[in-house]
């Protein structure tokens, strides 16, 4: 699970997931971001900067994990199949150290 931990890959997942599911939710939405850490993240996402997958790649990954960082009540509504929810607000390594 450590080199899980430490994976690129691992994190780009978790990243993407989380973005993408929070800007299908707010495309028509007026929502302003005020960090600018998450501002220049949220930049580099959408300018495609950070290496995308398809879900058919994502499908054809055979070890691959996707941790969904929404909060449970936003995972009930819809998530992407065998996703683990991990949360958001509530999130931490040591919860996912055991996760395969």
């Amino acid at each position: 699970m450590k080199k899980l931990l430490t994976n690129k890959k691992f994190w780009v997942l978790i990243i993407v997931t989380s973005i993408t599911v929070g800007i299908l939710n707010k495309r028509n939405s007026d929502a302003k971001v005020n960090s600018k850490a998450f501002g220049a993240m949220l930049y580099m996402m959408l300018n495609h900067s950070i290496n995308e997958i398809s879900i058919d790649d994502l499908s054809e990954m055979k070890n691959a994990i996707i941790l969904d960082a929404r909060e449970p009540n936003e995972f009930e509504v819809s998530h992407i199949k065998n996703a683990k929810n991990v949360g958001y607000s509530s999130f931490s390594l040591d919860s996912v150290a055991n996760i395969e």
